[in-house]
């Protein structure tokens, strides 16, 4: 079948593999006026609950004709400091036994572990990532960024400014991804006249090289 210029041109940039979004569980250290999951139950982190989205990630990697992914693992938020530690041991037991199971059906999966970058505790996360790296595994860290939503003290951005640096410069963080809402065009556009300091830090990573989409 004879295919358009623009079915053509879909189909050079379709993504060669597949992309999975991973969710274990919905609990979260931020209140985010946008967050599709404040309309669903509340479900906490627990250790069936994440024995459950495995099985269930091995099954999408099985029925999948797909021989590459790219699986983006999130909450709710995986690194609050409030989480236990066992719960960062989970993650490299999920990780590790989703990649070995791919790789036993000559398949390939890149991860992506999303987060607000809200946290303080980053020495625990570090240690995941290097942990998981040394397991021969592509890992990668994704944050979203939002100016009127998300961040509701100061101290928030700081934290996230600083946890931005701390990732990029170690090689893990990817892409800061900007939400693209009415209220956030307005603010990027200069439209609003009160001062927004959510905006002066956008610029700050803009300037400073960050990659945001």
């Amino acid at each position: 079948m004879k295919m358009n210029p623009a079915s053509i041109l879909l189909e050079r940039r379709r993504p060669k593999y597949e992309e999975v979004n991973f969710f274990l569980f919905e609990e979260c250290n931020l209140h985010c006026k946008f967050c599709f999951q404040k309309n669903y139950v509340i479900r906490h982190p627990s250790m069936p609950l994440l024995d459950k989205k495995l099985t269930l990630m091995k099954q999408v990697i099985l029925e999948s004709p797909k021989t590459d992914f790219e699986i983006q693992m999130m909450g709710g938020e995986l690194f609050y400091d409030e989480l236990n530690d066992k719960y960062f041991d989970k993650y490299f037991e999920i990780i590790l036994e989703i990649s070995n199971y791919a790789k036993s059906l000559n398949k390939l999966i890149n991860w992506v572990l999303t987060s607000n970058f809200i946290h303080k505790n980053t020495e625990r996360v570090i240690k995941l990532l290097k942990r998981i790296e040394n397991e021969g595994i592509k890992i990668n860290l994704c944050s979203s960024y939002d100016f009127l939503s998300r961040f509701t003290k100061d101290e928030q951005l700081d934290i996230y400014y600083k946890n931005c640096h701390l990732y990029r410069d170690l090689g893990y963080l990817e892409t800061c991804s900007f939400l693209i809402s009415k209220p956030n065009v307005e603010v990027l556009m200069r439209k609003r006249k009160d001062p927004v300091k959510s905006l002066e830090i956008f610029d700050k990573l803009y300037n400073e090289g960050f990659h945001l989409s």
